[in-house]
């Protein structure tokens, strides 16, 4: 699995001004997340046992805050589109709707 979500932090010197932290990144954004699950190595018991590629796109808005010096949490949702590919390159589905909702719990060394 290939995961690339470039992240934009709109709200950085808003915070600066109003002197709150903005360490680590902790604002809120707007990301773009991008998913690709392709079907090279499968671990399983059974034989002839395939995963078909998938393809997802996601916008999200999220927020992410420090919990003390070294911990953060972040939370976001977003709704976007997922498209499955069959092996011989023809389209599974026509794409169906995805929602994403996290929150994540992270530790800065």
């Amino acid at each position: 699995m290939f995961i690339l979500e470039p992240k934009l932090y709109y709200n950085l010197d808003q915070r600066s001004l109003k002197s709150k932290d903005i360490s680590g990144n902790s604002g809120n954004f707007f990301s773009l997340r991008t998913t690709y699950f392709p079907d090279w190595f499968v671990i399983s018991n059974y034989d002839n046992i395939n995963v078909l590629n998938q393809i997802s796109v996601i916008p999200t808005w999220g927020i992410r805050r420090n919990i003390g010096a070294h911990f953060n949490y972040e939370t976001g949702v977003g709704f976007g589109y997922k498209h499955v590919f069959t092996k011989s390159g023809y389209s599974y589905n026509t794409g169906q709707p995805v929602f994403d909702l996290r929150l994540r719990i992270g530790y800065r060394f």
